[in-house]
């Protein structure tokens, strides 16, 4: 028996997690009520019943929807009066196995095959545990080459259920942010077998194609090519000779861009049909401001602070200081990544992402930072006996804290986006809303955010 559990761990883990997340989302069943095709799912979901059953990536079907059709259907509008999705193709990509299936159940069940009933929801939120549950077998992959069984299945259940992750995995499903954690999954464990084959061009290519595909789900986060540029280096002139390696070899090359370009074209065939143009900037008025970052807010803010809302992720923080003990190839270039991430991230005009939990644009993180986490898990497991049951009783406490904090986020106690200190302290482990919450709360406004200015009146 205990053999047999030493050997099948990823499995059954795979399984225990997979059990409650389906659990959890059925309970739900939210597409019951549409409640997934929603908000920014709408544009990332727009694709594919426009490709596969309205054969018309223009959007002008839309005109001649019957008046009783029950989905919703987002699109903006080009300075030529042509219409195209918000958001980019990457997430309709990798759902189309599941629409496929839900569109031969809608017809087999004699259900509307209109891409917008409960099916196509349904395979949405299937979709979305699938590939979260692929992000942690190759995470797992990944982590077995540098720590112990026990150290993984830890890292594993904190990422499952200490983060945000829950919430985008089990309820509001159709996000990005679960696909991207694949994706961001998949490509370090591919980073590792690429250097550790010395590039081989097999590598390469696959690489490069999940490097596109990373792109297209959310082009912000293709800044992750850092990750395998930057591997084993510990100092510039490690540096130089790795870049000389991979840039001079011309084959490597011309493979990399093959595979890289390969997802990427789906993107640029549509914007091509969709606009008249090959590449088309859909987030129009929307940008960066590089030059007034909110890190601060973005890290430690009580309205979507990620330390705040995600505090478990402290101790992958923590662990980079012991990441070059454990997995010295990655002490470099994770925490340097991972910089340049959190730049970015909030560096955009919304830093606080909307209506959400806690702050989403790291979860697809969480791949990449499993590996310090266990380091640190690792560190932990050879310090004194009081030491590890102090950490158990954190580590267990903040598991149980982020559950009861996604269930508060659900029932609106966490608001979706107006959070302040005093409002998060009346609700702090309170399952009713406090006296004059209205009060408490404070919204931005998104208008002067828009233009780079304070989102508070």
């Amino acid at each position: 028996m205990i053999y047999f559990i030493k050997k099948y761990y990823k499995q059954l883990l795979l399984v225990l997690i997979g059990f409650f997340y389906l659990n959890n989302t059925f309970f739900f069943s939210r597409w019951k009520n549409h409640d997934i095709i929603n908000h920014d799912v709408i544009f990332y979901y727009s694709y594919l019943p426009a490709t596969f059953i309205y054969h018309d990536p223009t959007f002008s079907f839309v005109d001649s929807l019957p008046q009783n059709f029950e989905g919703r259907i987002w699109y903006l509008t080009t300075e030529e009066n042509k219409r195209v999705p918000k958001m980019s193709i990457g997430v309709a990509v990798l759902q189309t196995p599941f629409f496929l299936l839900a569109h031969i159940f809608a017809k087999i069940a004699d259900i509307p095959a209109n891409g917008y009933s409960w099916p196509y929801e349904m395979f949405i939120a299937l979709g979305t545990v699938f590939y979260t549950l692929l992000a942690f077998w190759f995470m797992m992959k990944w982590l077995e080459l540098y720590f112990s069984k026990p150290v993984i299945v830890f890292t594993i259940i904190a990422v499952a259920f200490g983060t945000n992750l829950l919430h985008y995995a089990t309820y509001e499903v159709g996000m990005s942010h679960p696909y991207s954690l694949f994706l961001f999954a998949l490509f370090v464990w591919l980073t590792e077998k690429w250097h550790r084959t010395n590039y081989r061009l097999k590598f390469t290519f696959l690489l490069a194609l999940v490097l596109g595909l990373i792109t297209i789900v959310r082009p912000v986060n293709q800044i992750i090519a850092l990750l395998p540029l930057l591997y084993g280096v510990s100092g510039f002139t490690d540096l130089k000779y790795q870049l000389l390696d991979i840039f001079g070899n011309f084959k490597l090359i011309f493979t990399a861009i093959a595979g890289f370009i390969l997802p990427v074209s789906l993107q640029l065939i549509f914007w091509k049909i969709g606009t008249g143009h090959w590449i088309y900037y859909s987030y129009q008025n929307e940008g960066f401001f590089f030059s007034h970052p909110h890190i601060i807010d973005g890290l430690f803010s009580y309205r979507k602070g990620w330390l705040v809302y995600t505090p478990i992720m402290i101790f992958a923080l923590l662990g980079m200081f012991f990441t070059r003990k454990y997995a010295c190839e990655w002490s470099i270039n994770i925490p340097l990544w991972l910089m340049v991430h959190i730049y970015i991230i909030y560096s955009w005009w919304c830093w606080w992402y909307g209506g959400s939990f806690g702050s989403r644009p790291m979860i697809e993180t969480y791949a990449v930072l499993s590996l310090p986490f266990a380091a640190f898990l690792s560190y932990i497991g050879k310090s004194c006996r009081i030491c590890k049951i102090s950490f158990a009783l954190i580590f267990t406490g903040l598991i149980a804290l982020n559950i009861f904090q996604t269930k508060q986020y659900r029932i609106t106690l966490i608001h979706w986006d107006s959070m302040t200190k005093r409002a998060y302290w009346s609700v702090f482990l309170q399952e009713q809303f406090p006296p004059c919450y209205d009060q408490l709360i404070q919204p931005p406004d998104y208008g002067k955010a828009l233009k780079g200015e304070e989102e508070y009146d």
